[in-house]
């Protein structure tokens, strides 16, 4: 539920923030979907992330 939320936030700030590179925004909103598409089916980046989430248990940090 959690990355739904914040996915849907991403991507609605996302394009907004990409506003001041008009003639490359749509261009570099693609580039930043697949890159995050394939950095979540990579196991070592999803390890990675799941250390710096901050609502973890305290069990499943050790």
């Amino acid at each position: 539920m959690l990355g739904g939320i914040i996915a849907a936030a991403v991507l609605t700030i996302l394009p907004e923030k990409l506003r001041q590179f008009s003639d490359y925004r749509m261009l570099l909103y693609a580039i930043i979907l697949i890159v995050m598409m394939l950095a979540t089916n990579n196991a070592e980046i999803k390890y990675f992330l799941s250390k710096l989430n901050p609502f973890r248990r305290r069990e499943e940090a050790e």
